[in-house]
């Protein structure tokens, strides 16, 4: 590679830019496999550097999920589609370390947010509910067993005679059962926050702060009979497709408002709306033009409303 002159790798799993100057290397890599092709990166990228090539549908189910490309020419490494994405399916290298140069230069914020878990809260006969129930798999459930060993009689057919119990006729059956849950491991390069677990979980002992909020709704009107593409492509399951109806369900508590449905649905048949995006404080025209593209500019005006009368400048952050 000539120094200055920028590569695009396409793999299978991994979109990789690459650039060599006299004293940096740089190299950011999109991990295909957790890539929706939602639209975040590409609306706050502020050299349009990264474009979408659409889903391929069939007979309403999705064959193939909408994928983003980049412009090897145009991306200068700042690292903001790293900040936004929701699935953290982005990483910049730096001279082969992680780092965020929009970061670094306060040009972007760091997002604000958090999973708690209240382990005194967790009962052992949750099933686990809050592991099982992640989409990602970013949730280990450690806990210690028990063993309970009971025997089970069988009677065979036949005569009373016959029905004698013996002993090729009695089964130990082992029985595995949580004793107590210990601790419960986030991995926080796996979670998005979306808090799926906090409404699977019986016992309230998960709090999640979520970066992003907003609405969405579905116009039944305008969404096809059998259209089942927009749960095919939602990586939280905030929509599922209810065969029997032969329609889509929404649950909107863990929505992401990536926008993937909506890209791949008929127009206007998913409404959605960014209206919060949680962050620590930060006085940027780079961040304001980005924030312009994802909310509102009436959400925009409030928002810097609210910067002004609530900032606390001993913690560093406000939350709107």
């Amino acid at each position: 590679m000539k120094r200055g002159t920028p590569v695009k790798i396409d793999k299978r799993d991994k979109l990789i830019l690459e650039m060599k100057t006299i004293t940096k290397k740089y190299s950011l890599t999109l991990d295909k496999d957790l890539c929706c092709g939602c639209e975040i990166c590409i609306l706050i990228c502020p050299k349009e550097a990264l474009s979408l090539i659409d889903a391929k549908i069939e007979n309403g189910s999705l064959i193939e999920k909408p994928k983003i490309d980049a412009d090897p020419s145009k991306c200068i490494y700042c690292g903001e589609c790293v900040i936004l994405c929701p699935y953290n399916a982005f990483k910049l290298e730096v001279n082969d370390k992680e780092s965020i140069p929009s970061i670094d230069l306060e040009a972007f914020p760091t997002l604000i947010k958090e999973i708690e878990v209240d382990v005194k809260k967790c009962i052992p006969d949750c099933k686990l509910a809050c592991q099982e129930g992640c989409p990602f798999e970013a949730i280990e459930i450690i806990y210690e067993e028990e063993i309970e060993v009971s025997k089970k009689e069988e009677q065979a057919e036949g005569s009373e005679k016959e029905r004698k119990l013996t002993e090729s006729q009695e089964k130990k059956k082992k029985i595995e059962k949580i004793k107590k849950i210990t601790d419960v491991k986030i991995d926080k390069i796996k979670c998005t926050y979306c808090s799926k677990c906090v409404y699977d979980c019986p016992y309230n002992a998960i709090k999640v702060t979520k970066p992003i909020e907003g609405k969405i709704s579905i116009n039944y009107e305008l969404m096809p009979k059998g259209f089942k593409a927009a749960a095919d492509v939602c990586p939280t399951k905030a929509i599922t497709y209810n065969k029997k109806e032969g329609k889509l369900k929404l649950e909107d508590n863990w929505c992401l408002y990536c926008g993937a449905c909506r890209l791949v649905s008929p127009e206007n048949a998913i409404i959605l709306e960014r209206t919060k995006i949680l962050h620590e404080y930060i006085e940027s025209g780079a961040w304001n033009k980005a924030l312009e593209k994802l909310i509102s500019s009436e959400e925009l005006a409030k928002e810097l409303r609210i910067k002004a009368a609530t900032f606390n400048p001993y913690k560093g952050f406000f939350i709107i």
